[in-house]
């Protein structure tokens, strides 16, 4: 399944990150990492394809994993999940959960050198309503009982999408 680094994030009983549902399988439907649009293995097939696809060589790993009292570290690698001709060498995505209510991802990703104008794109879903863009660049999500303020930094663009429109890192709308 095209998903690796992926999460889902639930908040006193609240869907916070979610992915897109169960239709074909593409990797832009869950909260991970597109590289000029396209996906990891197995991108667009059907469910039960995964056997017969590439997708069966991809090696993900969780390299760190920490919990303590105050937080929880963790460290995906899904370097292998891409196919070869997307000139990735290395994905991994950091999570830093600093209890009780926030938590940080950053992707640490890096292309070839000669695909340095490559479009990385980090894809993130959401039940929450947008609400709106803050002067600081951030935009808010919020339904009765959370709100969530998102925040990007760095040279990748990112996305997050709810049931009504796509907002992008620059805080416009789709």
């Amino acid at each position: 399944h095209p998903d690796q680094n992926s999460f889902m994030l639930v908040y006193n009983g609240n869907r916070i990150f979610t992915d897109n549902g169960y239709a074909k399988a593409y990797t832009r439907d869950h909260n991970t990492l597109t590289i000029n649009g396209a996906g990891q293995y197995y991108e667009g097939s059907e469910h039960s394809d995964w056997q017969t696809s590439d997708a069966k060589y991809a090696n993900p790993s969780i390299k760190v994993f920490e919990s303590c009292e105050d937080y929880l570290y963790a460290v995906g690698d899904a370097t292998e999940s891409y196919e070869q001709n997307s000139r990735l060498q290395k994905y991994e995505r950091h999570f830093v959960f600093l209890k009780p209510d926030v938590l940080v991802v950053l992707d640490n990703a890096n292309l070839e050198w000669w695909s340095l104008n490559s479009e990385l794109k980090t894809n993130f879903f959401t039940p929450l309503t947008y609400s709106e863009t803050n002067s600081d660049g951030s935009f808010s999500f919020q339904n009765s009982d959370v709100k969530m303020n998102v925040f990007t930094v760095g040279n990748g663009s990112a996305s997050v999408q709810n049931l009504d429109r796509t907002i992008s890192k620059n805080g416009t709308t789709e």
